[in-house]
């Protein structure tokens, strides 16, 4: 096995999860890919002077920084040494998302 996939929602169950899948990579020597899937909300107001040309690259700024957040905070530092790669996504369904 190569790759061990973690989709999280922070939840509590999810914590849980991702330990139990880092110490699965570590035994088997794989990478372990941290993920979360996220939506950001759609601006439907036709009366916006400026539009928010950064909405989308924010949202992936945050989102990225709290999963990393999360990650080392629950499995330590150096997660790079570790072979553990996280990355969120921006998908209206989270199946699709994950996929």
């Amino acid at each position: 096995m190569k790759k061990i996939l973690c989709a999280t929602d922070y939840s509590s169950n999810s914590i849980t999860a991702l330990k139990y899948a880092h110490g699965i990579s570590k035994n088997l020597g794989a990478k372990l890919v941290v993920t979360h899937i996220f939506d950001y909300p759609t601006i439907l107001l036709t009366d916006v002077e400026e539009p928010f040309t950064d909405l989308e690259a924010d949202a992936y700024r945050e989102h990225n920084a709290k999963l990393k957040k999360f990650c080392a905070k629950h499995l330590g530092a150096n997660l790079g040494e570790r072979n553990v790669i996280m990355e969120a996504v921006e998908d209206k369904s989270v199946v699709n998302g994950i996929v």
